[in-house]
This record gives C-alpha cells, structure tokens and sequence, in this order.
C-alpha cells in the first residue's frame, strides 16, 4: 500500500509546496490480517464499509 499527500500552500511561511509519501511493505503471507484489522479499525471509526 502506498499513500502521497500534498499540501500546495503549507500555513508556515518559506515552506513552499510539500509533498508527503508513505508505505507499508510486508509479506504476503500477512495481507489478511492486516486487511481484516484494518476493517476493524474503520468499523470502530464508523467509516463506511465501501470508502476502504
């Protein structure tokens, strides 16, 4: 799973435009548990079921 986040005009000043990027890596072997906590996360946050 990858992520990027950006934010063209940071409320600091001289910031300039940031970009952010992040990830997760593991083996394959463990994509079912963290899909299925992932699901609870959202459950628990009340994040509809179709928006993961």
């Amino acid at each position: 799973m990858v992520d990027d986040s950006e934010q063209p005009k940071p409320t600091r000043a001289r910031l300039g435009h940031l970009v952010a990027v992040g990830a997760v890596v593991f083996p394959e072997e463990g994509l079912a548990t963290y899909r299925d906590g992932i699901r609870v996360l959202c459950a628990e946050l009340g994040i509809p079921p179709e928006s993961s």
